[in-house]
């Protein structure tokens, strides 16, 4: 009986340690290092709020769109389906244009993740953001 509660504590202590190590370095999950999400912080102020101002027009234009998009699947109309899915596109494109006039970096890092997005995202160290 000792030796299987002592068996039972050494095999749950050394479970413990060894994803406390894993833990540490955020399970493999996340950004790596060196790489950045959205080299924001270099930008200016009159950078900032424009890139602010992009991101808040695209936010009301998508939940315009997701509102025509979840009435017309409950309705069932898909002209209407097709057209707000169209329009969500172009609303990204334009995003993604926008955005890269004011951050140059982002543009490749677009024309990028739609490759590796077209591949199944399975690019050999390419996540679809080109890190």
């Amino acid at each position: 009986m000792k030796k299987a509660i002592l068996f039972t504590l050494i095999l749950v202590v050394s479970l413990l340690v060894m994803s406390s190590g894993v833990m540490a370095y955020g399970g493999g999950y996340g950004q790596q290092e060196g790489s950045e999400n959205c080299p924001r912080e270099t930008l200016t102020d009159e950078e900032q709020a424009r890139f602010d101002k992009v991101i808040e027009n695209f936010r009301s234009k998508m939940e315009a769109i997701r509102n025509r998009l979840q009435t017309a699947r409950e309705t069932g109309n898909k002209e209407a389906f097709d057209q707000a899915h169209s329009d969500r596109r172009e609303a990204m494109n334009e995003k993604r244009e926008s955005l890269s006039e004011i951050v140059p970096e982002l543009s490749e890092r677009f024309n990028n993740s739609g490759k590796a997005m077209r591949n199944g995202g399975w690019e050999k160290g390419n996540s679809g953001f080109n890190r």
